[in-house]
């Protein structure tokens, strides 16, 4: 299990694409690609960075080798300024 507050915005995870033409493109999918190859499997289905000057993303991921690992996320509101 790999947890972690991930900073790549541009991946969407629903597709599991980067944007061509970004300048984050290239890390993001070098990780992207290291989830793939790595026979990872993604559990954070809902955005989880929102600011009123971003568009919503998911940054947090929790990962697992097994997709039956997590049966049950909650998503719940930010404490104070934190995401």
């Amino acid at each position: 299990m790999i947890v972690g507050d991930f900073n790549f915005p541009v991946i969407d995870w629903d597709t599991e694409t980067t944007p061509k033409s970004n300048t984050h493109s290239t890390s993001s999918q070098r990780f992207l690609d290291a989830v793939r190859d790595a026979y990872l499997y993604t559990h954070v289905t809902q955005t989880t960075r929102c600011r009123h000057d971003q568009n919503p993303h998911i940054q947090d991921l929790l990962l697992t080798s097994d997709d039956d690992m997590i049966n049950n996320i909650e998503y719940n509101a930010g404490i104070g300024l934190s995401d």
